[in-house]
């Protein structure tokens, strides 16, 4: 079976600081917090790397549900 899981730790290493620290952010308030949020809002200046963020969540969010789940499917 070919496995598909993002190469997570190379996604996240290739993010700048302030970009990964958005993503962990993220992961956390959406996944791993006591109480966590279903929704969450990345929003700021054009050209600071949104989507590079949302690639290193989505990698993050596809690990920690494979833990438990056979199959993620991502629709962006």
């Amino acid at each position: 079976m070919n496995d598909s899981r993002p190469r997570t730790g190379k996604i996240m290493k290739s993010l700048k600081d302030f970009q990964r620290a958005s993503a962990n952010r993220i992961m956390q308030r959406m996944y791993l917090d006591k109480k966590p949020t279903k929704r969450f809002l990345l929003a700021d200046e054009v050209g600071l790397g949104k989507t590079h963020v949302v690639r290193g969540v989505i990698a993050q969010v596809i690990d920690h549900l494979l833990k438990k789940e056979k199959r993620v499917d991502v629709v962006y």
